[in-house]
């Protein structure tokens, strides 16, 4: 299975942690990864539990931890992110963040980008775990997906090339 990453801006760490504590037997069951922060505390609140187990930890956010995780989620290594931003203060990485937002549009990845979310994702992750699981629910954790938009954006690179061959 894919892993599930998780991010958080500054300002929103304490609601992480609060979320990580509270859906900690859901997260458990997922390879976690994230941003340097985030996965030092995913460390503290996981202490002693050797079930869990970790992905790589990428770079702070502003220094290329987003663009890490858009790379693992273009290789097949990423399934999911909850990502909860700060959509009060600005952001000097925030080219990176709108990539990362972009591209789990283009590869269909699971993505909440809210604590409401998140909690939603919570239930639909409850509910692929049980018993033998439910991969098709919880399809980007285990199949490379993509927008239904890329076919059609493949379509006309086609034929723009095509267009200018000699």
């Amino acid at each position: 299975m894919r892993c599930l990453a998780l991010v958080s801006h500054n300002e929103m760490k304490a609601t992480m942690k609060d979320f990580v504590i509270k859906y900690k037997n859901v997260l458990s069951k997922f390879r976690l990864t994230g941003t340097a922060s985030t996965m030092k505390m995913l460390g503290q609140v996981f202490e002693g539990d050797d079930s869990v187990i970790f992905g790589p930890a990428c770079s702070s956010g502003p220094l290329g931890g987003d663009a890490e995780l858009v790379a693992m989620m273009s290789t097949g290594k990423l399934g999911g992110i909850l990502f909860f931003q700060d959509p009060m203060t600005s952001h000097p990485h925030q080219c990176d963040i709108d990539c990362l937002v972009r591209q789990a549009l283009v590869h269909n990845t699971i993505m909440a980008s809210t604590p409401t979310t998140a909690m939603a994702i919570m239930e639909v992750f409850k509910m692929a775990l049980v018993e033998e699981g439910r991969p098709e629910i919880i399809p980007s954790f285990f199949f490379t997906l993509q927008s239904p938009t890329v076919a059609a954006y493949k379509n006309n690179q086609n034929q723009a090339i095509e267009s200018h061959r000699t």
